[in-house]
């Protein structure tokens, strides 16, 4: 299976494969909440960045001039992953598109991220600031990315370590909020470890 993509004027990187993206267990006729067909998200890559950047091997690929010489074809590639919505974020920082810190500010609340890198400082942050629906999301968001990053093999270790801070972070805020909210004394935190990734 194949797509054509149009190229733009002045670009120098062009894809290589489209990614079409599915949750595990989906087929063609899986229906989103409003009855709607669900369909793969496409996403195109570069197998060079892709290589360099994921463990997950990609089929080879000679991208083809179509019939008018401002498209090209290139392989539709079939893979399923936990959550597809989230794979976007995750690439355009696993790609190297744009820099680690950005993603910091996806991951967790700006004033929660102030108190990095004490992590007890960021749960204690996080716990008091921000009510339990706020929490609730950012704790699926990030376990969402979480699965992506180990389901793509994501080989950027600074972008890992972040994503599993973040996740621990927000889970344990949740902790420590249900306690503070059931009148139970609220235990010491347990340790984070903080992984500079070098």
């Amino acid at each position: 299976m194949a797509i054509e993509l149009e190229l733009k004027p002045g670009g120098t990187l062009w894809p290589t494969h489209v990614l079409a993206l599915s949750q595990p267990n989906s087929d063609d006729l899986t229906v989103d909440a409003e009855g709607d067909a669900e369909c793969p998200l496409l996403i195109p890559i570069d197998e060079v960045t892709w290589r360099e950047k994921t463990s997950t091997p990609l089929p080879p690929s000679r991208p083809r001039r179509g019939s008018s010489g401002r498209v090209i074809v290139v392989p539709i590639v079939p893979l399923e992953v936990p959550h597809p919505d989230s794979i976007p974020l995750l690439l355009l920082f696993a790609m190297g598109l744009e820099p680690v810190l950005e993603l910091a500010r996806q991951l967790l609340p700006p004033d929660v991220m102030g108190e990095f890198p004490d992590a007890d400082a960021m749960v204690i942050r996080m716990g008091q600031d921000h009510d339990a629906e706020q929490i609730q999301q950012y704790v699926v968001r990030n376990r969402q990315l979480r699965f992506n990053s180990l389901r793509l093999g994501i080989l950027d270790r600074p972008i890992i370590n972040m994503i599993e801070l973040s996740h621990k972070v927000a889970v344990r805020a949740q902790d420590r909020r249900r306690l503070h909210n059931s009148g139970s004394r609220t235990p010491p935190l347990p340790a984070i470890r903080v992984d500079s990734g070098e």
